[in-house]
């Protein structure tokens, strides 16, 4: 009947029964001969059955009985089949059509080894944890493409911390396998936070000279060229360029112009490129500073791949730094707002607000006698202090197999903020060289409420030659 009239296709399946030890067709069953079309094989023998039955006994009883027992027959086999059936409706949130049910049962059934003969087992023996399971590698539609799931991420720069991977916990996307099913995961998983500070790099910056006790750097007369940072950029965003090819020129007296790029830099696919103008009142521990940066394939170090599409983005910033000295301390502070024009295309990320920024670091140090210094710094990395992001990602399907998306705002401010508490001895002429320890305590590193405050012992002895 199924092979005659249409519009029973896609709607019945033909069972045959096997056996549970040997897993060939039951002796008893029929095979599904010129019905293998619309047949599958299922588990016929040995199968628990539950049995009820009430009887009432006058004037007042009734008697319940349960029951299990084992029992055989294709009649066992076609109930497993629309077990399976109504499990896969269910997992994907009936919204697949009937047929697409039955083709997917068919398509995901197990037809190797003696199940490929279809006269006999028609599309081959019932494979629930198949047809549960994706086919394939995950897809991930955006801006007209299907992208690879396993190659859709979003890794955040250090000044968003936790923000919009907070924002989007519990929000759900749908990827689709092969034969065009869904399954939802957690949009929250796709954004990864970037990783503290590694122990190298605070390392590297125990041996340079603690904030505050070394002059900014005179720029000879005419102009300089060479991998280098820039004055206020270990602090501020211009640091994301990190030891960039760089130029200085002495503009004027206390004025310096720089550019500079990362282009040719090793690991540095997309270039960054930029500048800065800074001025320092003559024979004053005063100055200032103005930047920008171009970052062509990312925005305030945060980086995409697949289905989030493209990021870009300019940043200007402003800084000012100051030193004083008061009863044998030298005092120092350096801060800097900086704002972001950031862009998105081709993916998940509709739109992007401007972004505000702030970092800042305040030190204080002496000298004791002629070899032992000490030093106070409290630092706050670069941090986002507003912005927002707009999100339209695939929630689903209708049962025509059409896409449905839905757009919702993330807010792109961290849960904290991260500050920093260095105390820094050193101890010249150790060895010919200089002996230094500090001890940094990090309140909610990453700007993240719920990361543990880490506590951290470092020395290490430098030499110059």
């Amino acid at each position: 009947a199924i092979a005659v009239l249409e519009e029973l296709q896609g709607h019945n399946i033909i069972v045959a029964a096997l056996n549970d030890e040997t897993g060939e067709i039951s002796n008893y069953s029929n095979r599904c001969g010129n019905a293998a079309e619309y047949c599958i094989a299922a588990v016929g023998d040995n199968v628990t059955v539950y049995s009820q039955s009430m009887r009432f006994v006058p004037p007042s009883t009734l008697h319940l009985q349960i029951g299990y027992a084992k029992s055989n027959g294709t009649s066992l086999s076609a109930p497993i089949v629309s077990g399976g059936l109504a499990l896969m409706k269910q997992l994907f949130r009936d919204q697949l059509s009937h047929e697409d049910l039955v083709t997917r049962l068919f398509e995901t059934a197990n037809d190797s080894g003696i199940y490929a003969d279809a006269s006999i087992y028609g599309h081959g023996a019932l494979d629930l944890d198949a047809a549960l399971s994706p086919v394939g590698p995950l897809m991930a539609p955006a801006g007209g493409m299907d992208h690879y799931l396993h190659d859709t991420w979003l890794e955040l720069g250090g000044a968003f911390g936790d923000g919009l991977a907070h924002s989007l916990a519990g929000q759900e996307f749908a990827a689709f396998d092969e034969l065009g099913a869904p399954f939802w995961r957690d949009l929250s998983g796709l954004v990864h936070s970037a990783p503290p500070d590694t122990l190298s790099a605070r390392m590297r910056a125990l041996f340079s000279p603690a904030f505050g006790t070394a002059a900014p750097e005179a720029t000879a007369d005419g102009w300089r060229l060479g991998l280098s940072g820039l004055p206020g950029a270990d602090v501020g965003l211009l640091g994301l360029a990190g030891h960039a090819t760089t130029g200085v020129w002495n503009v004027a007296e206390g004025v310096e112009a720089a550019m500079f790029t990362t282009a040719g830099q090793p690991g540095e696919p997309a270039p960054k490129t930029g500048a800065q103008l800074s001025w320092r009142a003559t024979d004053s521990d005063f100055g200032l500073r103005a930047g920008w940066l171009r970052e062509q394939e990312g925005l305030l170090g945060s980086a995409t791949g697949g289905a989030f599409g493209e990021l870009s983005s300019d940043s200007t910033v402003f800084g000012l730094d100051a030193a004083t000295d008061r009863r044998g301390w030298r005092l120092a502070a350096e801060a800097e707002l900086g704002m972001v024009w950031a862009r998105s295309g081709g993916g998940w990320i509709d739109s992007l607000s401007d972004v505000t920024t702030s970092a800042f670091r305040f030190g204080a140090s002496r000298s004791f006698g002629e070899r032992d210094d000490i030093s106070f710094t409290l630092s706050q990395p670069p941090r986002a202090e507003s912005g927002r992001a707009r999100l339209t990602a695939p929630v689903g399907q209708s049962k025509d197999g059409s896409v449905l998306w839905e757009t919702f705002d993330a807010a792109l401010t961290p849960s904290s903020r991260q500050l920093d508490l260095a105390v820094r001895w050193t101890r010249a002429g150790v060895l010919g060289g200089a002996l230094r320890m500090e001890a940094a305590a990090i309140r909610h590193p990453g700007h993240d409420r719920s990361a543990p405050n880490d506590l951290l012992l470092l020395s290490g002895w430098q030499k110059s030659f």
